[in-house]
């Protein structure tokens, strides 16, 4: 789920939070994994256009008692249509 903020401004803060089912399948050998994970970040949108944003967002990701990570990420959207 995302839920943005609306500041009627370029910028446009949003938070990030997510559940959900995992499946690691490796045909060679037969190892197969079946977990849970779950997520939760924020990040900021600035709008230059109507149709066009720069972004960026970091997140922390947890898959198990040892198995976590943190994901940061810059990047650029754009919208097609209204």
């Amino acid at each position: 789920m995302i839920w943005s903020v609306d500041t009627m401004n370029t910028l446009t803060p949003y938070f990030l939070l997510g559940a959900g089912l995992s499946y690691l399948g490796t045909p060679p050998i037969g190892l197969n994994t079946i977990g849970l994970y779950s997520n939760i970040g924020g990040g900021v949108d600035f709008m230059v256009r109507d149709d066009f944003a720069l972004t960026s967002e970091a997140k922390y990701i947890y898959y198990g008692p040892d198995k976590s990570t943190t994901d940061i990420n810059v990047g650029v959207k754009f919208s097609f249509g209204n």
